[in-house]
């Protein structure tokens, strides 16, 4: 009994270092992020299925956890492919923005999904864990709107030159 008890324990420690990795939910404390787990459910996925397409609402985030998942736009071109321990997902749910892409699994995959009806539950009964995830959601927007400006800078600046 103990060898499978210890075996929970260790897939448990395992996918909360995942947790930990996922910038938004960096800032969870360790039972802010066993909470996070307990709503959490796993999803599998054959190659070829879809995980979501563009435009329909972003009811959950998805944490790959093995495999490979490929993001497609409108016309079907693959913009990125996402690797173990990337998200999908996340911005949408705390944003209520419909999805930007669909996501398609190039090879059998393996996810933890986390349903945002779930995650608002849990953010009313424990408002810190909320704080804690709008704090990062934040910072990372933040972040996202600082490396547009560069671009857009460098992009002013290559406009500019041309014309001289």
């Amino acid at each position: 009994m103990e060898s499978a008890d210890e075996d929970k324990k260790e897939q448990k420690n395992k996918m909360i270092k995942i947790i930990e990795r996922i910038p938004v939910f960096a800032d969870l404390s360790p039972v802010q992020k066993n909470k996070l787990l307990s709503i959490s459910m796993k999803k599998t996925l054959e190659e070829g299925e879809i995980l979501c397409k563009e435009g329909e609402n972003s009811d959950a985030i998805f944490i790959l956890l093995v495999g490979k998942l490929s993001v497609k736009i409108v016309n079907s071109a693959t913009v990125a492919t996402i690797n173990p321990i990337g998200t999908i997902g996340e911005m949408g749910v705390f944003t209520g923005e419909t999805r930007s892409a669909t996501v398609e699994a190039m090879e059998k995959s393996a996810l933890l999904a986390i349903r945002s009806e779930d995650i608002n539950n849990l953010i009313g009964k424990e408002p810190m864990i909320g704080l804690s995830i709008m704090r990062r959601v934040i910072k990372i927007l933040a972040k996202r709107i600082q490396d547009h400006n560069i671009r857009i800078r460098e992009f002013q600046n290559y406009i500019l030159s041309q014309d001289e």
